[in-house]
């Protein structure tokens, strides 16, 4: 699935595992889909009705934990000069938290507990699961530190409100 072409060539996406198939009508398929894994466009080639591309996975790096279940710096940090705040600031399962509470606090309704608790799938979980613009969605995809893509995400999803998360005609939650 290619989410991105910039004029220079280079193209961004997310490969997916499809779920489920169904023919809702004759002319439409609708595919449920789970993302994977990031990629870049080395190079395409179209044949006949085929697009074929060369592409290069872009793996995540996911930081240990830097906290115990008891939300205490675990042994290595401890003893570190850097004050206990910075480490919070860049605990990738601490912005996951409060991405959780930032969008539970605007949509009761949207099931945060059914998302991946690995942070590198909650950030796709996200990002396709969130009423982001287009251009929101590549910029994450783009960004290969982890912890710089969940701060973006928390970031945008601060700018949502409770109208965000409902369909503009009938009102409907819209994310799920």
């Amino acid at each position: 699935a290619v989410v991105s072409t910039q004029s220079t060539g280079s193209q961004c996406g997310v490969t997916v595992q499809i779920l489920e198939v169904s023919d809702e009508t004759p002319r439409e398929i609708v595919l449920k889909c789970k993302g994977r894994q990031r990629f870049k466009t080395i190079s395409t080639r179209q044949q006949t009705f085929t697009l074929h591309a060369k592409v290069e996975i872009l793996a995540d790096h996911i930081p240990p934990r830097l906290y115990d279940p008891l939300g205490k710096l675990r042994e290595p940090f401890k003893n570190s000069p850097h004050p206990k705040w910075m480490f919070k600031a860049h605990d990738v399962y601490t912005i996951v938290e409060k991405i959780k509470e930032e969008i539970t606090k605007y949509s009761p309704l949207v099931k945060v507990d059914v998302a991946p608790a690995q942070p590198d799938m909650f950030s796709y979980w996200l990002i396709t699961s969130m009423p982001f613009r287009a251009n929101q969605r590549v910029k994450m995809l783009r960004e290969n530190s982890l912890v710089v893509r969940l701060k973006q995400q928390l970031e945008h999803v601060k700018e949502l409100n409770e109208f965000d998360y409902c369909c503009n005609v009938c009102g409907t939650n819209i994310v799920s």
